[in-house]
């Protein structure tokens, strides 16, 4: 099965016990179900997203130190895979899942989920933001899921509707005014991209592309990018990233985090050309700010000037 691992992982156990984790949420703003965890946050440290560990960190910027992380059975954040302050977290095994919004001082609850579901990032332009409800009709068995958008007042509004366990909708991205989701299909182990309106909850998908090994979806100028597994096509260039890739417009860049012996290091290259820009190793998290990347490593934060003049 080649959705993503840990998302793998969560439509297995999800369900399969309804036992509640408890944990500190210092720092917490509004109330969340109980399973989701918020590392406890003092004085100048910060709240800082792990991709690698899809956990939510307390980070000493001084220091270069993770105080604390969410880190707990089965527990998990998880990310869009554009720029957004919002993320779901939620237990494998105890659900109670949750849509938070991540400041760097505060967690606040945007919305949540019925207690027989998950709920996953989908999409997101910065504006509309897409998710994916992973619905269980008993423990440990999955009935379907459903493509939804994040309205102003927390609600839900359904876009698509799947069978559950054949029709595994898993990444999907936004570009002007399509959202395009692939589903995985694990009898033939393949993967076929769709697309929807983004503000036509009525709409039906449009089949787009068929027969890939990977569901990755990206989006770069404008266009779509898919994934073999190993390799992202469909841009001015090939590029080999597996996982763990974003894609930025202004400027042009990707970046990445891979593993060089036990360290993670963050990359970026300019988009067209593949020239490297900069890299952070024992990096944490990251965030784009104004054509700067801010890398939050162990040895503190590292800024990487991606405008021309300090390329």
């Amino acid at each position: 099965m080649k959705v993503s691992k840990v998302r793998a992982l969560c439509a297995a156990l999800v369900g399969t016990s309804l036992v509640a984790s408890c944990a500190s949420a210092t720092g917490h703003e509004g109330a969340t179900p109980q399973v989701v965890t918020v590392p406890p946050r003092a004085g100048a440290e910060i709240y800082v997203y792990a991709p690698w560990e899809q956990q939510l960190t307390s980070y000493d910027p001084q220091a270069g130190e993770v105080v604390a992380t969410s880190s707990g059975e089965d527990f998990f954040y998880y990310a869009f895979g554009t720029p957004s302050p919002l993320y779901t977290a939620g237990s494998s095994s105890a659900l109670g899942f949750a849509v938070l919004e991540v400041g760097r001082t505060s967690v606040r609850t945007v919305a949540t989920v019925g207690s027989d579901e998950a709920v996953f990032p989908l999409a997101t332009d910065g504006v509309r933001s897409f998710f994916v409800v992973y619905s269980y009709s008993r423990p440990g068995v999955e009935s379907g899921r459903r493509i939804v958008r994040l309205e102003g007042d927390g609600s839900w509004q359904t876009y698509a509707s799947f069978a559950g366990p054949s029709e595994l909708v898993d990444k999907g991205v936004l570009i002007g005014d399509q959202l395009f989701y692939s589903v995985y299909d694990p009898a033939k182990d393949v993967h076929t991209v769709f697309s929807l309106p983004a503000d036509d909850p009525g709409a039906a998908p449009t089949l787009e592309r068929g027969g890939l090994g990977s569901g990755e979806l990206y989006a770069f100028g404008g266009h779509l990018l898919v994934s073999d597994g190993t390799t992202i096509v469909g841009g001015p260039r090939d590029y080999r990233c597996a996982s763990l890739c974003w894609f930025y417009d202004d400027p042009a860049v990707l970046a990445q985090i891979t593993t060089e012996g036990a360290d993670l290091v963050l990359s970026v290259s300019d988009a067209a050309t593949g020239e490297e820009l900069g890299r952070a190793p024992s990096v944490v998290g990251f965030s784009f700010e104004s054509g700067t990347l801010v890398a939050y490593t162990r040895h503190g934060v590292q800024d990487i000037d991606l405008t021309k003049e300090g390329a």
